[in-house]
């Protein structure tokens, strides 16, 4: 009776691993013979990530659809929190990330992360009349606006302005509405946003405080079968000058 339990307990146990690696198999076939690409992002992020008349549009809409396209596919866009955006990686309800995301060392331990294509500052943005130029400024107590997920964001705010307390929002757009309506004193972000949010806001102001170290990427799940060919085409675009036509017509 013994040996024939452990018989049906090694039958199972192989039986499972079968069907493991036949998951892993199925997986790499969806991403492999799926006509999509579904890219996650967070379209509160002008000029990256936007709503424009009802659609998705800016840099980062249009770097993935000339991907998407040289690889035979469709670009797809599901629109979430930023902080929904590694989770949903991890748990594959979409095939990669594309949202002004830098590939810091923490995260390229747990994701794929393409090469960069593009380097960005950090800016404070605030009401004009505050006028300061660096974190170090911000006095004892004021309230700087960071949207969750930004870890990094987070540290160097820290770092900077140890006494300033930090209020996180999942939305930059919340931020700037929490930042018009006197809710919080400034708005930490990425300088081309700032500069963006500041064209739409006569009463805004902003200023460049830190460079950010690692740039933007493209995030993947670990081993994705996308990694490869992802990053090979973003580094053709990038060579052929296509990433810096899309810079100069979005960006400029």
């Amino acid at each position: 009776m013994l040996r024939f339990v452990e018989r049906l307990f090694r039958v199972s146990c192989t039986f499972a691993t079968l069907l493991s690696l036949l998951c892993c198999v199925s997986c790499d076939q969806r991403n492999n013979d799926n006509n999509t690409i579904i890219f996650a992002t967070c379209a509160d992020y002008p000029p990256f990530e936007y709503y424009e008349d009802g659609k998705l549009v800016g840099f980062d809409v249009e770097l993935a659809k000339l991907l998407a396209a040289k690889l035979g596919k469709t670009a797809v866009f599901k629109d979430m929190a930023y902080s929904a955006i590694l989770m949903s990686l991890q748990n594959g309800t979409v095939d990669a990330a594309i949202a002004a995301m830098s590939c810091s060392p923490e995260r390229a331990q747990k994701f794929d992360c393409t090469g960069e294509y593009y380097k960005s500052g950090r800016s404070l943005l605030f009401k004009k009349w505050q006028k300061v130029a660096r974190l170090e400024d911000i006095k004892s107590g004021e309230k700087i606006a960071c949207q969750l997920g930004c870890n990094d964001h987070k540290a160097h705010i820290a770092a900077k302005a140890p006494t300033a307390e930090i209020v996180l929002i999942d939305n930059i757009n919340a931020a700037v509405e929490a930042l018009n309506a006197g809710h919080v004193s400034y708005v930490y972000l990425d300088t081309y946003p700032a500069k963006t949010f500041c064209k739409k806001n006569s009463d805004l102001g902003s200023c460049e405080v830190a460079q950010d170290e690692y740039g933007y990427a493209i995030c993947l799940k670990k081993c994705s079968a996308l990694t490869v060919p992802l990053s090979q085409e973003l580094s053709k675009a990038v060579d052929s000058g296509e990433v810096a036509e899309l810079q100069q017509r979005l960006l400029s």
